[in-house]
């Protein structure tokens, strides 16, 4: 049952609470230093790292706006319930209140909706500087799984909140973070812990010079653009990283004369092809795609697409100078080919799952010799490819 009958009453107690408290949110939490404790033993969790750097945006605050209009174009209404600014971490706590199950429903809605407005403010705000804290009686799987969403994919700050009431005081707690399950990337994972080669593809960018074309005979003159493909290779990882892509990309130059003295060697995880190694007994709709994906061969796909422009983008400044997107292949049949017979200049890694492989094998390398300390250094990638990929499966 309900501690308040409307929700216009618990915005009302939740506002004389904040007044009272000089702003203290964190003090109206009961469980909140409980909680915190034990995050320490499990700080990995991605849920629990979510609340607790909710959490410690909560000490000191001061009200922005109890649910005012704070549409950036005149004639729009959009009201918060609450928006507060943490003094303690210089963030916006975006607070959402339900009293029923059947407002849960426009939850995810309105925080997107609010969200979109005060980047309409702060177009340049980065997005953990937003905490999103969600009050709520009630918690159904509709409202479960935007906020997997807010933490899982979009990486948010949120914390989830019931009203409650102790010895006859009304406070908040936090909800059971257990609820909020984690996201299983042991799917894409053999019992080796290393990704099967038959979910990755490849293919080349190739970094045509067009004077030689026309007969030039300076097979170098593109090296003094060598900081660019660099920068390149970086935006490419920034890139992958934004759209939660997965792969790798190794810049590297020919050894023998050839119109396209520097190419770049891109291995990546196709969207869909996990879906291979899933247990298709606990994915509802995963026979139509996998009969789908059996009958089509992989695409060139609008994510790889759009890493792989940024090559493009960077060196479009230059007329004599032509990117070709070839030789897209599987993996297998990529490392038969010895990409390696090159000198190669800079590796990256993009997505949780490579950077995440690429951060331990460099620590286990550089532990044993300094000079591999540089991350982008490419040499990492062949150790990088034999640490995390299975090449038989």
């Amino acid at each position: 049952m309900s501690i308040f009958r409307y929700e216009k009453d618990m915005q009302e107690w939740l506002e004389n609470a904040l007044k009272e408290n000089y702003g203290e949110f964190y003090s109206l939490i009961n469980n909140a230093e409980l909680f915190e404790n034990m995050y320490k033993n499990y700080h990995k969790n991605i849920a629990l790292n979510s609340f607790c750097n909710s959490l410690s945006s909560l000490h000191e605050t001061e009200m922005i706006s109890a649910n005012k209009n704070i549409s950036y174009k005149k004639g729009e209404s959009l009201k918060p319930d609450f928006v507060l600014y943490s003094y303690t971490t210089e963030s916006l706590v975006l607070i959402e209140l339900k009293n029923s199950s059947n407002a849960t429903r426009e939850a995810g809605t309105e925080l997107g909706a609010y969200n979109y407005e005060l980047y309409s403010y702060f177009p340049n705000m980065p997005k953990l500087d937003i905490v999103y804290v969600i009050i709520s009686n009630e918690y159904p799987n509709l409202l479960l799984h935007h906020i997997r969403n807010m933490i899982f994919i979009q990486n948010l700050n949120v914390l989830c909140l019931k009203p409650v009431k102790l010895e006859g005081k009304i406070g908040l707690e936090i909800i059971d973070f257990n609820l909020i399950d984690e996201l299983d990337e042991g799917l894409i994972k053999n019992n080796k812990n290393k990704i099967p080669a038959s979910l990755l593809q490849s293919f080349q960018i190739c970094i045509y010079d067009d004077e030689l074309q026309k007969g030039s005979n300076d097979f170098s003159r593109l090296d003094k653009y060598i900081n660019l493909f660099e920068t390149a290779l970086n935006n490419m990882a920034n890139m992958g990283n934004k759209l939660n892509s997965n792969g790798f990309a190794i810049l590297w130059k020919d050894r023998y004369a050839s119109l396209a003295p520097y190419s770049i060697s891109v291995v990546y995880m196709p969207s869909y092809e996990q879906m291979r190694f899933t247990d298709e007994n606990h994915i509802g709709i995963y026979e139509k795609l996998k009969e789908t994906l059996d009958e089509f061969p992989v695409v060139f796909g609008n994510s790889i697409e759009a890493i792989a422009n940024e090559v493009k983008k960077i060196m479009c400044f230059d007329d004599s100078c032509s990117i070709s997107y070839e030789g897209s292949m599987d993996f297998r049949t990529w490392i038969n080919l010895h990409p390696f017979r090159c000198n190669y200049f800079s590796f990256v890694s993009w997505g949780s799952l490579f950077r995440d492989y690429h951060m331990q094998i460099l620590h286990e390398i550089s532990t044993e010799n300094e000079n591999w300390l540089n991350e982008r250094n490419a040499y990492i990638a062949c150790e990088f490819i034999d640490f995390c990929i299975d090449t038989k499966k």
